[in-house]
């Protein structure tokens, strides 16, 4: 139990990164235990430089908050699977399948490529977006005023225009996201369904873990965001785009799965 409790909160922490990130810019003048946490995260992501060799975008990355429903339905069934509740951690699975199923074709204009290992084929749906500080950056007098406008700006849902505002104040800024691997996440996904339905729950735990550690955190400089589907379909700025992750993960390198949404 204590093993299972710990991996939830693993996953719980992964996830809470994007939100200390939210809380920064909210709040420019916050702690810098804040401020040091979302320094791990950079450290550990795959921080781009604005010489990027792979296809870049000028807009913030749009999240899928479908990706994101189907996640939470997901770590809901791990809890209902763990109680013995396997009709109802069935229905959960049924559910996180049908909402990726219905939105493939518009998921397929999210995904992005795995920005650290050369290839251009997208294949890593952001479920959570959110601006944290780069390595270098300190937050102090002088650019209190830049970040308070760009946490305005988020707060409109307008992100476009925050990277904006942080791009001209040529500010050491960060997109960071919560990324899950699309064609892996439906394959633990419809393991799991089988194996629920053949009554071992046990597999089916295990593939549900596997789902939940495919989840990483990633970090790209606000002048190297990777480029969303085929670039065919221009992005927006509407709601969605920015945050969504409620007790989501923090602070999870890729090598470090997430756990479940608590």
């Amino acid at each position: 139990m204590e093993d299972k409790m710990a991996q939830r909160s693993k996953f719980g922490r992964k996830l809470a990164v994007l939100m200390a990130s939210a809380a920064i810019l909210a709040s420019p003048m916050a702690t810098v235990a804040v401020a040091a946490e979302n320094a791990k995260v950079a450290e550990q992501s795959e921080a781009a430089k604005p010489e990027a060799d792979y296809a870049t975008q000028d807009g913030y990355l749009k999240a899928s908050e479908d990706g994101l429903h189907a996640l939470r339905a997901v770590h809901q069934a791990r809890a209902e699977l763990s109680e013995g509740r396997n009709d109802a951690a069935a229905e959960l699975l049924d559910e996180a399948s049908s909402t990726l199923g219905e939105a493939k074709g518009e998921l397929a204009q999210l995904l992005v490529a795995d920005t650290s290992g050369g290839s251009d084929e997208p294949v890593f749906l952001p479920v959570d977006v959110q601006i944290g500080y780069g390595e270098t950056f300190v937050p102090d007098e002088s650019n209190q005023q830049v970040l308070s406008e760009a946490g305005a700006q988020l707060q409109a849902q307008e992100p476009d225009k925050a990277l904006d505002t942080l791009r001209m104040a040529e500010l050491d800024m960060q997109v960071i996201a919560a990324l899950v691997p699309l064609e892996q996440t439906s394959a633990h996904l419809a393991d799991a369904q089988k194996a629920i339905g053949s009554g071992d729950t046990d597999s089916a735990q295990a593939s549900l873990a596997a789902l939940e550690e495919g989840v990483m955190v990633q970090g790209w400089n606000i002048d190297a965001i990777p480029r969303q589907g085929d670039g065919s379909v221009q992005q927006s700025s509407a709601a969605g785009s920015a945050g969504g992750l409620d007790g989501a993960v923090p602070g999870a390198s890729r090598q470090e799965a997430p756990a479940a949404v608590n």
